[in-house]
């Protein structure tokens, strides 16, 4: 599976060709190199807006977009017709009744837990709890 956007866990990764011993002293070294997941915000924005101006149909944009402030310049601003979520959806399947009501933004870091969490697990986010250990 590929991840564009966002970063990766370190406790996700997996270096199948290092004796396992070896991964609990690289742990925290991968922490500190890859540092803490940081949500990144409307990041297709700007290409939607400029493919808004170049169509004639209706544009849908996602990435990132994860409060009704956000939503609300896009659609207002005319940057696209349409928003699309995601992960926020797994983080909060509630999220547009939340949003709607005025309670904030999402809480999804884009961190990608949910993502390679679903390899071996159902779809939820794990965000600080999955581990490289498989489920038994």
């Amino acid at each position: 599976m590929t991840v564009l956007v966002g970063n990766g866990p370190v406790d996700t990764v997996r270096f199948e060709k290092l004796p396992k011993f070896t991964w609990p002293m690289m742990k925290p070294v991968m922490k500190i190199l890859m540092g803490s997941p940081k949500p990144l915000r409307s990041y297709n924005v700007e290409a939607a807006a400029m493919i808004k101006k170049a169509v004639s149909v209706p544009v849908i944009v996602c990435g990132g977009i994860r409060s009704d402030e956000e939503i609300r310049d896009v659609i207002c601003g005319g940057k696209a017709d349409f928003v699309s979520m995601s992960r926020p959806f797994i983080c909060e399947p509630d999220i547009v009744n939340r949003l709607k009501n005025g309670q904030g933004e999402s809480r999804c870091l884009n961190c990608n837990y949910c993502l390679m969490g679903v390899e071996q697990r159902p779809l939820k986010c794990y965000y600080g709890t999955l581990t490289n250990k498989k489920k038994a």
